[in-house]
């Protein structure tokens, strides 16, 4: 049984009743625990059966929101802030809006690849969707704010000067920042970011509540936009700069958008993406590698016997398929330990 992956089910944490046909992806964690990923094209299917891991997430394209909210509500915020010349809000406020926890980041995304966490034939469907989420909130932005908007810049649509309004959308340099400082403060603010989502996450040091993440995320991206945006607008998201500044491109503020300040627009592009690896690395580095295995030992093939104070919650029956040799088990205690070789290919049935 080389190259094996734990599996650890607690139906205590029951977090969501699949139905007939779901299929999920089981991978193979560092952490040592499994991950199950919806997915349309994944190795493992559900058929009616309530299933409970260390995650559950659906990672079809289609289910992401077709208008980030955080683009939606960060930049009406500019928009309201902008136009009113700080009348109707200030500062905080456009950070606060732009402060949401949902997994709408390319740059997360891919670190979540690199680790394994997200299979790699995912990542340009996922950042596509959450480059059109932005495009299409830009869109509704424009056409709420269109009004306020045109009274401001008096019917220009401008990138530089007092009356400039794509900063509405996209992020902008300081006039006295240089490439270089700019690139750093992304790298710098989106490796605190990546930092931060690995260690809430993680299962062997007391990770935080499941329910919780996202809120304690938006905490931290607000924490972020308020302390470092100063420079260059804390982008730290390429689909929360690119999306927008496509958008501008296409509704009248022209190339300008592009090739203004010497061409920055590829900083909260590039940036944001090298400093979430590089997060990641830290993190695996310098806390990863030294936090203790789980406590309980693998068991290759054999289920935990049912404890004194364990209920017989819920049976499962697994199929294990490699190579052509099947086995078949049977669990019905509140936990069970399992363990498959990796690439294994699972099928898991209701047997109540």
């Amino acid at each position: 049984m080389r190259d094996c992956c734990y599996g650890l089910l607690d139906l205590k944490k029951v977090q969501k009743t699949v139905g007939k046909g779901h299929y999920f992806s089981c991978l193979d964690f560092k952490f040592r625990y499994v991950c199950i990923t919806g997915s349309n094209d994944s190795i493992v299917r559900a058929r009616g059966c309530r299933t409970a891991a260390v995650f559950i997430h659906d990672m079809s394209p289609p289910r992401l929101c077709p208008a980030s909210p955080e683009k939606l509500f960060g930049c009406s915020a500019a928009a309201q802030v902008k136009t009113s010349r700080e009348t109707k809000g200030q500062y905080l406020s456009v950070n606060m809006a732009f402060s949401v926890g949902a997994h709408l980041n390319p740059a997360v995304t891919l670190s979540f690849c690199a680790l394994g966490q997200v299979s790699w034939d995912r990542l340009v469907p996922y950042c596509l969707s959450q480059l059109l989420g932005a495009y299409i909130a830009s869109g509704l932005v424009y056409l709420v704010y269109y009004d306020a908007i045109m009274n401001f810049s008096g019917g220009v649509l401008t990138v530089y000067g007092p009356n400039e309004t794509a900063s509405i959308f996209a992020t902008y340099p300081s006039e006295f920042l240089s490439l270089g400082s700019s690139f750093l403060d992304q790298v710098i603010g989106t490796s605190m970011l990546m930092l931060c989502i690995l260690g809430l996450g993680e299962q062997r040091n007391t990770p935080a509540p499941s329910d919780l993440i996202p809120a304690i995320v938006a905490v931290i991206v607000l924490g972020i936009s308020m302390s470092m945006s100063g420079n260059c607008g804390a982008a730290i998201n390429p689909a929360r700069d690119l999306g927008p500044r496509l958008f501008t491109l296409t509704a009248g503020w022209g190339p300008e958008v592009f090739t203004c300040y010497n061409y920055w627009f590829w900083v909260p592009l590039v940036a944001p993406c090298i400093g979430a690896l590089i997060g990641t690395l830290l993190y695996q580095i310098l806390i990863s590698l030294h936090l203790p295995d789980p406590a309980e030992p693998e068991r290759k093939g054999q289920v935990d016997p049912p404890r004194k104070d364990a209920g017989m919650s819920h049976s499962f029956g697994i199929r294990a398929t490699v190579g052509g040799n099947c086995g078949h088990f049977i669990m019905g205690t509140e936990r069970f330990h399992l363990t498959f070789p990796t690439g294994t290919f699972y099928f898991i049935e209701d047997s109540s």
